[in-house]
């Protein structure tokens, strides 16, 4: 697997954000997510054989405060740590 700060095109993005349900309660469309996303302090990308299974952003006035957000893993990867290692190198 391979992390990285890029933040991912929205035809990689938005696959995953519908396969792990964040659709369904947020309800943004493509444009509207690649806005949220690209508006991002930074960002973790976790891709696999080319493919985005992993997410994760902060948001941050860049001096004192910062959030983490939008933590997603694909759901046939979840529970092996990778959300973990997203907002451990957030930090």
């Amino acid at each position: 697997m391979q992390y990285c700060e890029k933040c991912p095109e929205i035809d990689d993005y938005y696959p995953l954000y519908v396969e792990t349900g964040w659709d369904e309660i947020l309800k943004l469309n493509k444009q509207e997510a690649n806005k949220a996303i690209q508006g991002s302090y930074t960002t973790i990308s976790v891709y696999k054989k080319l493919q985005l299974i992993g997410f994760g952003r902060v948001l941050s006035d860049g001096v004192v405060y910062a959030s983490i957000y939008d933590v997603i893993v694909k759901p046939e990867l979840q529970n092996q740590g990778i959300g973990f290692k997203i907002v451990k190198r957030l930090i």
